[in-house]
């Protein structure tokens, strides 16, 4: 069968049960990693699957993810709903301290977006959505949204302004 490899069972034939078996131990194999059921290890930094795709029902998780392209209009982040309702699918910042709890001022999320100028210098942050908590207290939470862009000497500033009121219900203030 050849060096690091193990055959049984018959050699041909229909209906005859044969097993090839592979020693991983042996110095012209690349060890890298275990496919177990329900998981994938790997001591490498990444996985190319080529132009295949990654799909799974449960959670992906991790510290940060980028995506890159040296396309026109790409990479592009695609979120699907492709069930039959008046719903859709959700982008969901989650701000939950986990050792505490939540404080005025606490950022829940932050969209941010680069661009290059005339000059070709180093992408900087142009415009920007955030979100705050204003009151934090149980019964009276109240949050803003900012929306920020860049002015004259690309200072980003507030433009527009949605703050909630924790001291009177149903009001909205937006400056």
């Amino acid at each position: 069968a050849g060096t690091g490899l193990t055959s049984t069972g018959a050699t041909s034939g229909e209906s005859i049960a044969h097993s090839l078996s592979v020693d991983a131990s042996q110095t012209q194999i690349t060890s890298v990693g275990a496919l177990d059921v329900g998981s994938i290890t790997s001591g490498f930094t990444s996985i190319d699957v080529g132009a295949g795709a990654i799909t799974t029902t449960g959670t992906v998780s991790g510290g940060a993810a980028t995506l890159a392209s040296a396309s026109a209009n790409e990479p592009v982040l695609t979120l699907t709903n492709t069930h039959a309702d008046a719903t859709s699918g959700i982008l969901k910042f989650n701000k939950d301290p986990g050792s505490g709890q939540g404080a005025d001022s606490d950022v829940l999320g932050t969209i941010t977006f680069y661009g290059t100028d005339a000059g070709n210098n180093a992408p900087e942050e142009l415009a920007r959505i955030q979100t705050t908590i204003v009151e934090a207290d149980h019964g009276s939470e109240a949050a803003a949204m900012k929306f920020y862009v860049a002015e004259n000497d690309a200072t980003v500033t507030a433009g527009l302004q949605l703050l909630g009121q924790a001291t009177a219900d149903g009001e909205i203030d937006v400056t």
